[in-house]
């Protein structure tokens, strides 16, 4: 059983420092401000008494239940007060809150002087957002007229013009303009071809979520484009329009998809006779790049694109334009004009401006600097568990090794966040006149964004720019560019702070990181390369090796209630994260001397190792409340630290678990 802090320091975290007797002096130069105390023998007599050490502590004494031994249920230990003490679901959901009220009060202060045109952009786009007086139906209705019009608009009418144009031309009209389920959708992205990495274009069938619920909502969004409308008349039109849907949903239901192996235009150009998708691609890259017959494409599922125009008959021109429109109201409507909405929807469509703003205002480069030291120290870590692991022949191991080796990371921001030619490139958008409603200004990014994407597709890939936000509470694994990228959100308590113990950091975004990396050699990370490519470079016997020792962790979650194979890659992230974690802040220990870090406020008789596993199991901290998805590879927080625990030999010895108790099983999980 861990010793437990005083209780009367539960109250605020501005007591921290004033708890210490005056006569402690703190040590020069210390960014911890440490005090000399006896009971903190395991950290060299020293207490940090910073802010962030304070605040800190306040936090894990506010959610932790200390009348629970760890070793019966530690997640509950750790966090079994957070549904009492906090009003968020999760620190990862607090987290994001914390970011959107800072990015609130720079979009909401005065510009600065020489603003970049992408900066006020962010500004107009923020306030035209929460704007919720104006009528928003005059600019949809311009941008349903701009794909040719709704046709059910017009209904027992003449006043929609049938279009003129092709089936082809008509589907890659709308798919510049929207990044729609549309029949199929395309995206621009890199793969090995030709024993060399480039851009192709990946088509794939789709298929929106669309049913009778949906029409009750469409028919009110009818009468406030016309109240003139013939009510009845436009209901019969949406019926039609479902019943067309519903076709679609049968064509595509009974097709298989599968990968076609990337080949040039010229390769496909007969496959699909029926649907003329040289003239497709001639219109969705009009001024925006060349497409000719050596452009690389491939195609999901060619079934699919072999049947699929029999839904494009003559007769069917107004059935697929009242579809389009539809899906493209629904598309634009998809925005809440909520803050946190669009908040959310800003950090995504303008990730870039945004981020340039917040993090000129609240980042710390030598946060950065000292967390990509961390990168590397886990780096070196699972070089080293490599080495070791005795079960790996030759040939595997020095392919992993290399995988290692060769794999870059990204923290807190791109390296062309401050690029301002390639900002410049993908944001370069007029100003916003006030006569432009949001839905407007937002198709116009939306169209810029697209337009980028596709002019990759004769350039040779990039491997600096973030696919994803930048501003989130996150972290994440691109196999196929063999990269790990650190998320700007995570450089807040309880994540990470420059100012805090390094086994404090080491146990959180250590942990993340370690996380992270360990993806590339999960059940799905482990077969790309070094170099991304989508190869099986294992020995037959040692991947039965490697099957046998994850299925050590599929049978474990399965028999806590969890899908131990959806769950897989996530399990093994974890569990070998937390060793990786834990080596990496021992090795900066070596490297640095073997110095001693101070101990957290009140937590002076614990021991490092002890609270190293602490600080892990606080970050997962949730009240219980999160929708539990049934797809998501995630397991819940709760299961997540009980497995790494009961899997780890330095938390069973750091609490001193007895054998067979809850937390420490006889049989434990392991890879390296």
């Amino acid at each position: 059983m861990v010793n437990t802090p005083v209780k009367w320091l539960f109250i605020l975290p501005i007591l921290f420092l004033a708890i210490f007797p005056t006569s402690q002096a703190a040590f020069a130069d210390d960014v911890y401000k440490s005090i000399e105390n006896p009971e903190a023998k395991a950290f060299g007599n020293r207490v940090c008494t910073n802010k962030e050490c304070a605040k800190l502590a306040a936090m894990l004494i506010h959610n932790r239940n200390e009348k629970i031994n760890p070793c019966e249920d530690f997640g509950a230990y750790g966090c079994g007060n957070f549904k009492i003490t906090s009003n968020e679901k999760s620190y990862l959901l607090e987290g994001t809150q914390s970011i959107h009220r800072k990015l609130k009060r720079i979009l909401e202060s005065s510009p600065e002087p020489n603003e970049k045109q992408w900066c006020n952009l962010a500004r107009s786009f923020y306030k035209k957002c929460l704007d919720t007086t104006s009528d928003v139906y005059p600019g949809l209705r311009v941008l349903l007229d701009e794909i040719g019009g709704w046709p059910a608009l017009a209904a027992g009418t003449s006043d929609w013009t049938e279009f003129d144009e092709s089936f082809e031309e008509y589907i890659a009209n709308i798919h510049r303009k929207y990044q729609l389920d549309f029949f199929f959708k395309v995206k621009v992205f890199n793969v090995k071809h030709d024993n060399r990495r480039q851009n192709i274009i990946q088509v794939t069938p789709t298929l929106v979520e669309f049913n009778s619920s949906h029409l009750n909502d469409l028919s009110k969004h009818g009468s406030r484009f016309n109240p003139k409308l013939n009510i009845e008349q436009f209901d019969a039109e949406l019926v039609e329009t479902l019943t067309f849907h519903g076709e679609h949903k049968v064509l595509y239901d009974n097709t298989s998809i599968s990968l076609q192996f990337p080949g040039t235009w010229y390769h496909y150009n007969y496959e699909f006779p029926n649907f003329d998708f040289e003239k497709y691609f001639t219109r969705l890259f009009d001024g925006i790049a060349l497409f000719d017959r050596e452009t690389v494409v491939a195609f999901e599922s060619a079934e699919y694109f072999r049947q699929f125009h029999k839904l494009l008959r003559p007769e069917n021109r107004r059935k697929v334009a009242n579809l389009a429109s539809v899906l493209v109201l629904r598309h634009l409507l998809d925005i809440p004009k909520t803050e946190q909405s669009c908040m959310y929807y800003m950090n995504s469509a303008l990730k870039y401006p945004t981020a340039q703003m917040y993090i000129e205002k609240h980042m710390d480069r030598d946060a950065v600097l000292k967390a990509t030291e961390m990168v590397k120290l886990v780096k070196e870590e699972l070089r080293e568990s490599l080495k070791n692991a005795s079960w790996l022949d030759d040939q595997t191991r020095a392919n992993a090794i290399l995988k290692v080796d060769k794999m870059a990371y990204s923290v807190g921001y791109p390296e062309n966040l401050f690029n301002d030619t390639y900002v410049e490139d993908n944001w370069n958008i007029p100003p916003s006149p006030s006569s432009e409603s949001f839905y407007q200004l937002a198709a116009r990014i939306e169209r810029k964004l697209i337009a980028s994407s596709l002019s990759q597709i004769k350039r040779q890939p990039d491997t600096i720019s973030w696919e994803m936000p930048i501003l989130m509470v996150n972290a994440y694994y691109y196999p196929t560019k063999n990269k790990v990228v650190i998320q700007q959100g995570l450089f807040q308590l309880p994540f990470y702070d420059k100012n805090l113990p390094d086994y404090v950091n080491y146990a959180t975004m250590g942990f993340i990181v370690s996380h992270e990396i360990m993806h590339a050699f999960d059940n799905q990370g482990r077969f790309y390369d070094a170099f991304g490519n989508d190869v099986n470079w294992w020995e037959n016997a040692t991947s039965v090796k490697y099957d046998e020792k994850t299925s050590c962790y599929v049978k474990q979650y399965t028999d806590e209630g969890v899908d131990g194979m959806l769950t897989l890659g996530e399990n093994i992230a974890d569990n070998v994260g937390i060793k990786l974690a834990y080596g990496a802040y021992k090795r900066l220990l070596k490297r640095s001397g073997e110095y001693t870090e101070p101990a957290l406020p009140t937590f002076e008789k614990f021991s490092m190792e002890q609270m190293f596993f602490i600080v892990y199991n606080h970050q997962w901290c949730s009240n219980g409340q999160i929708e539990v998805d049934a797809n998501d590879p995630h397991p819940p927080e709760d299961i997540r630290v009980k497995m790494v625990a009961r899997n780890s030999k330095h938390f069973s010895k750091a609490f001193n678990c007895e054998k067979t108790s809850p937390m420490n099983p006889e049989e434990k999980c392991s890879i390296w």
